[in-house]
């Protein structure tokens, strides 16, 4: 948990991340959290849903959106992305532990 809080720290310390991307994203998802309420959004976007790999990050931002600012929510979902990381890194390191070596 030390090493994702030094991870993470960067994150949340600086107001604008050097992540060309992760902007794009959350101007998608402010689009779907407004796109129901705006015509000039019906007007000139539609949704095409599909299975995408930045779905769950749709998903996640929309409902956050809600809730905090757009700023914010850049820097919750780079963190959830780095916990993301992180934990796959300890349950796969957990899964080979638990193996062992192999018996003879």
């Amino acid at each position: 948990m030390l090493t994702f809080t030094i991870a993470v720290f960067p994150v949340f310390s600086s107001d604008v991340l050097s992540m060309n991307d992760v902007y794009n994203h959350v101007a998608r998802a402010e689009v779907l959290a407004h796109y129901a309420s705006d015509p000039a959004l019906q007007t000139y976007w539609t949704p095409n849903w599909r299975l995408v790999p930045y779905l769950g990050y749709d998903l996640v931002s929309v409902g956050l959106l809600s809730l905090f600012g757009a700023g914010f929510v850049v820097k919750v979902m780079t963190a959830l992305s780095l916990l993301m990381l992180f934990g796959g890194g300890v349950l796969l390191s957990r899964a080979a532990r638990a193996d062992g070596p192999p018996a003879h």
